[in-house]
């Protein structure tokens, strides 16, 4: 990685999640991606 994707990893909300554990995520949005 190059020195400055360091804030390409940082996040709004922090996540703690334990170990040997089945999680399921669920996402929503209000508006459409565009690439």
């Amino acid at each position: 990685m190059e020195s400055n994707s360091n804030r390409l990893l940082s996040v709004d909300n922090v996540m703690v999640i334990p170990t040997q554990t089945n999680i399921r995520l669920s996402f929503t949005s209000t508006d459409v991606i565009h690439s």
